[in-house]
């Protein structure tokens, strides 16, 4: 069963992108929002979204501080940072991507496809064994390692 995907929009209450939650909301994404780093913070902790866009395009909002701190929060979730200008995007945000105004929502879509990870191929399937690497992130690839699996004898 398909699960629908989380995303949690930053953005502050009037922004150029005020467009971004109905037309991910359309096209079947179950969007959250926050207006601010604190509310973001607090949202990723409990609704585990599956991907988070950022809004930097307004002043009082600092989108690369609340990359970062989304990042250090969430090591594994993909992030969208959109920017008003391209220049913005050179520094380190911690972002997966950036996105420059103007921008369509074909573009986005492509975008968003590109970075979340897709349900049906997240599934690893072992024999009865179901593991959703969407829902678990392992620590290191050690806690993984076969020399601590019991024997089968």
């Amino acid at each position: 069963m398909m699960r629908t995907a989380k995303i949690l929009l930053v953005q502050q209450s009037r922004s150029a992108v005020d467009w971004l939650s109905p037309v991910l909301e359309k096209k079947g994404f179950d969007v959250t929002k926050a207006r601010s780093q604190k509310a973001a913070l607090e949202r990723l902790a409990t609704d585990e979204p599956h991907l988070v866009i950022i809004d930097d395009t307004c002043p009082r909002l600092s989108g690369p501080r609340v990359c970062r701190a989304v990042r250090k929060q969430s090591q594994h979730v993909p992030i969208i940072l959109i920017l008003a200008e391209s220049s913005r995007g050179d520094e380190d945000t911690g972002a997966t991507m950036h996105l420059v105004l103007p921008f369509t929502s074909r573009k986005l879509m492509n975008r968003i496809k590109k970075i979340m990870p897709r349900e049906e191929s997240s599934v690893l399937r072992v024999g009865e064994l179901a593991l959703n690497c969407l829902l678990y992130t392992s620590p290191s690839p050690r806690d993984l390692s076969t020399s601590r699996m019991p024997s089968s004898a």
